[in-house]
């Protein structure tokens, strides 16, 4: 018989240890190829949100200019979508918006669609026909263009607008506009009523309203781009009649007869963006072609002058359009958000990684236990080491690399849309260990022997190996604490993947020179017990641990990891209620531009609301630094109001007291963290200021960075009007939620928010969840594999363990009492283990969240402390505990019971 046919007998004989092999690396792989495409998947997830986050006008690629662009037809109006009276006069522009997209590269047309633009004249009162008719609302009209508006809307009552002939505004004849239904309702202004509006320049022109709409699709950008056109701008004066704001759409191909209308007319134009063609790893290209792309100038169709009602080309239009999105910007926060999420993920997954590899290397040990006799026998037959090693490594690539190939589509199929090449070169690494591992054991010499019969000679090298790790998991801390907050070009800080692991094994290191005095202790008790159960297994571990290294690592690393995992989940916690409250800087705040008076009325009559503070900022006020204008926002405050609404704030501002003096010809002042401005020579118009006092950005008083404060007593004595608030800060004594839907119930557009919307908002970025589960799946992985640890382990100790159980049964021994085996094999271990981990995870915290920038998940502006909770502490540690009872239980109900007799006659085991 041929060595060849010997080895194919071989593992034709061994294929059920080899499935065993395959199995676990098919699960591995997978394991590992959905890890990274779960993390892309996040960071897409938080990209596109960050993208989304922003206003419409905010997001699309959009260029305003004022003036009216030259009215020229398409040079195939066969080639574009716009309505056949529209083309005349809009349809160059419509050619020009679809030349731009085409001059874009690739991938910005992939996200960015067609163009969309429309034109509005400007505002002007729009009042009835008759002086003398009353009105319950004052009526701001803007008379709009939109070429698609036929696409765009669907009439209610009335009729679309007419077509405007060249003589009807000048002989008076109405303008067509149509209304959305909440603005024809807000103006009180009902169809088939004309009205009167003041031109510039000449004589009013008369505005019938011929029919009201609704939108076809509320979220076409257009209403967003062009406002206020679906719901209306409403202003309340305090005793005045309410001042309504809002866009009539007129016919579009009617804009040549009212050109002369159009000086500073509004030109919106834009290129609305798909956040769905986004994602974590084409979002960098995305950006840079943007910026590029913004920084050119497009020009527009005709001469740019246009004629006024006397023909004369007077009226100068819109020439040019400049783009720009802030979407970049976006994706810029969400790309230093997603550098700490990954660096989070990393160590999560470095967890598994680790105990990954301890299961590999435990069922490579298994399998060629499981095949010793049968490769001593193909060795005798004259294979060389060399060769025997090939052989076994042969059969491990044939084990592991199919699986590992089943494992990775397993993830694409999982996750298609979130590949990288880490997907890919995981699996494969997973399924070349088995070969990589099995040739490194030395099959030729796979016996079973007695560990403390074979180690001899090791003692010095192992102590050399000690002092290394050690040395390693020191410099790495050091390394941690001394560089600060990490700030990774977007992949995985190997030096912050790599602690975590270092710190574990050290950590088992440690454990395993302190296992023999501990069992030394268990034996010495052990001898006066009654029964050999506890002696006979307390010895065979001290002699021949089956749970040893292997077992120990994949403990201290579960452990510390999942304690680790919890702390960190109940940081970003607190760190995200604190910021909530920071960001809110009271119970409750209302914003609106301006406020209704009616809001902070009901706010003083109401019993559970025990301070409010009202925040005026102004952008006119002529502020001066060394004499130099510094354009910076002045913030207008009753200084002892904030103190009181703020007090027991987290992160409160700090007012001193000299904010509050009026005496003397100089005032104080407090100023932002970001301003800029030699403080030193500061003035507002005429009146010297001294900075008293510095206060964090972003604050709960003003969204910018750069900005003063002043009492409100202090401004109005030195003669400055602080005018109204469009800022509220609540203290309440009750349910800030009452309170809040006390103010929502106001009419107006304010809006109120308490702290827990906040933190409900922040909770809902992709990534705080993302994270959590994150925990929460890594933890589910440790434990499992922490259990299959624990069961190879000891199945690699069953058949000594069963000859130990026939001897036990041959002393007359209960067969309950001798399953107890097992327990003292890996009991003590798994406490020690268990207990250092505890420590390691408690440990780990303080050294690598210092290294993470945590304010991406929370959105505040200081690094959240570390807090522990005993609880969950407690119940990990309990977890790993009974994880490791059940693998013990399944091996000593797996003991095979054996007959003395024929043990005695057994060469091996």
């Amino acid at each position: 018989m041929t060595t060849f046919r010997l080895f194919r007998i071989h593992v034709a004989h061994h294929a059920r240890s080899m499935s065993v092999m395959a199995v676990i690396v098919v699960l591995l792989s997978t394991l590992t190829a959905l890890m990274p495409r779960a993390a892309n998947h996040l960071l897409t997830d938080s990209l596109r949100h960050q993208v989304d986050d922003l206003s419409v006008v905010q997001r699309d690629l959009s260029a305003r200019e004022q003036g009216t662009p030259t009215p020229t037809a398409a040079t195939d109006p066969k080639s574009n979508t716009l309505p056949s009276a529209s083309d005349p006069v809009w349809g160059g522009l419509d050619d020009t918006m679809t030349e731009i997209r085409g001059e874009m590269p690739p991938r910005l047309r992939s996200v960015f669609g067609p163009g969309g633009f429309a034109l509005t004249l400007p505002t002007a009162p729009a009042s009835p026909v008759d002086p003398t008719t009353l009105t319950k609302a004052n009526v701001i009209l803007s008379i709009g263009f939109d070429p698609r508006l036929s696409d765009h809307v669907r009439i209610t009552k009335g009729r679309a607008p007419s077509a405007v002939t060249a003589d009807q505004p000048a002989k008076g004849h109405p303008v067509d506009v149509v209304l959305s239904e909440a603005t024809a309702d807000a103006m009180h202004w009902p169809v088939g009523q004309r009205r009167t509006s003041p031109v510039n320049g000449g004589p009013p022109i008369d505005v019938q309203l011929s029919g009201t709409y609704v939108a076809k699709d509320r979220q076409d950008p257009i209403w967003a781009q062009v406002s206020p056109t679906l719901v209306p701008s409403v202003f309340e004066p305090d005793g005045g009649k309410p001042i309504v704001t809002g866009v009539g759409w007129a016919e579009p191909g009617s804009l040549p007869q009212l050109v002369h209308l159009s000086s500073n007319a509004d030109l919106r134009t834009w290129f609305p963006l798909d956040s769905s063609a986004l994602t974590a790893g084409n979002a960098d290209e995305f950006v840079n072609e943007l910026r590029r792309f913004s920084r050119g100038t497009h020009l527009l169709p005709g001469d740019g002058y246009l004629n006024d009602a006397q023909g004369e080309p007077t009226i100068v239009g819109a020439t040019q359009l400049a783009f720009s999105s802030e979407a970049p910007n976006a994706i810029d926060q969400a790309t230093r958000s997603g550098s700490s999420a990954r660096a989070m993920m990393a160590l999560f997954a470095s967890g598994p990684l680790g105990v990954s590899a301890v299961v590999l290397a435990l069922t490579a040990g298994l399998v060629l236990r499981k095949q010793r006799r049968s490769l001593a026998l193909i060795a005798a037959r004259g294979t060389s080491g060399i060769q025997l090693r090939a052989l076994v490594g042969v059969e491990g690539l044939a084990a592991g690399l199919p699986m590992a190939v089943a494992g990775a589509l397993i993830g694409a199929a999982v996750l298609p849309h979130d590949g990288s090449a880490a997907a890919w070169w995981w699996p494969a690494v997973v399924g070349v260990a088995p070969a990589l591992l099995m040739g490194a054991m030395s099959p030729a010499e796979a016996h079973a022997g007695r560990a403390d019969l074979t180690s001899g000679g090791t003692g010095g090298q192992r102590w050399i190996v000690d002092v290394l790790v050690l040395l390693g998991a020191v410099a790495a801390v050091v390394a941690l604490r001394n560089r600060g907050l990490a700030t990774p070009d977007g992949g995985v800080d190997p030096l912050l993947a790599a602690t975590p692991l270092l710190l574990s094994l050290a950590g088992c290191l440690l454990v395993m020179r302190a296992y023999p005095w501990v069992l030394g202790r268990v034996l010495a008790r052990a001898s006066r017990w009654r029964g050999p159960t506890a002696l006979l297994g307390t010895a065979r571990a001290l002699r021949d641990p089956a749970a040893g290294l292997a077992a120990a690592l994949a403990l201290v690393t579960s452990v510390s990891l999942a304690v680790f995992s919890g702390v960190a989940t109940t940081t970003l916690q607190h760190g995200l209620e604190d910021a909530a409250e920071a960001t809110v800087g009271a119970d409750v705040v209302v914003e609106g531009q301006p406020l209704n008076p009616r809001i902070q009325a009901m706010l003083s009559d109401r019993a559970d609301v025990r301070a409010t503070v009202g925040i005026t900022e102004q952008s006119g006020v002529p502020l001066f630094a060394a004499n130099r204008p510094a354009f910076t926002r002045v913030l207008f405050v009753d200084v002892a109001a904030l103190r009181k609404v703020q007090k027991g704030v987290p992160g409160a501002l700090r007012l001193p007291r000299a904010l509050e003096r009026t005496s003397g010809d100089r005032a104080s002042i407090l100023v932002s963290k970001d301003f800029g401005k030699d403080r030193a020579a500061l003035r507002i118009d005429d009146l010297p200021v001294d900075v008293v006092g510095t206060a964090r950005v972003p604050s709960p008083l003003s969204p910018l960075s750069s900005w003063i404060l002043m009492d409100r007593a202090v401004a109005k004595h030195f003669g400055f009007d602080p005018g109204p608030p469009d800022r509220l800060l609540v203290s309440t004594t009750g349910a800030s939620e009452t309170v809040r839907d006390a103010i929502r119930a106001v009419p107006g557009d304010a809006e109120a928010r308490t702290t827990d919307d906040v933190a409900r908002r922040i909770e809902d970025l992709p990534l705080v969840p993302g994270i959590r589960h994150a925990a929460q799946i890594m933890l589910g992985a440790l434990v499992a594999m922490c259990l299959a640890v624990i069961a190879l382990a000891l199945v690699r100790g069953e058949a000594n363990r069963s000859r130990q159980a026939a001897q036990l049964d041959a002393m007359g021994e209960p067969r309950r009492r001798s399953r107890w085996l097992v327990a003292w094999e890996i009991g003590p271990l798994a406490i020690v283990a268990i207990v250092s981990g505890v420590l390691i995870g408690l440990v780990l915290p303080a050294v690598v969240l210092d290294a993470i920038d945590v304010r991406a998940f929370t959105t505040g502006t200081t690094q959240p402390a570390v807090h522990i909770d005993p609880v969950p502490t407690i119940v990990i540690a309990a977890g790993v505990l009974v994880a490791v009872a059940v693998g013990a239980l399944l091996a000593a109900t797996a003991t095979r019971r054996q007959d003395l007799s024929r043990l005695l006659r057994m060469t091996e085991d």
